[in-house]
């Protein structure tokens, strides 16, 4: 069941950034999920290709030690947005 609360608009680079993170704290996703009390299913989709957004963007930036996401999007500006990104 997806977590509920503000979605936070995401791209390639935030994911990279992740990644690096990840790599540099020696963790796994796993273990992200883990400590940020987030499913797996939930950090696995807003690492995947494609992803747009992700309501556990502040779990993973207390995890990797980043200060919290600016205020996330309404589900409807989300809607939008991925709707003027297939015109």
């Amino acid at each position: 069941m997806p977590r509920k609360g503000a979605a936070y608009a995401i791209d390639l680079e935030w994911q990279d950034r992740v990644r690096l993170r990840l790599g540099e704290m020696k963790i796994t996703q796993n273990e992200l999920a883990r400590r940020g009390k987030i499913s797996k299913a939930s950090i696995s989709e807003a690492l995947a290709e494609g992803a747009i957004q992700t309501t556990v963007m502040p779990a993973i930036h207390k995890v990797l030690g980043w200060d919290p996401p600016p205020t996330g999007f309404a589900p409807d500006a989300l809607e939008l947005l991925a709707l003027y990104g297939q015109m």
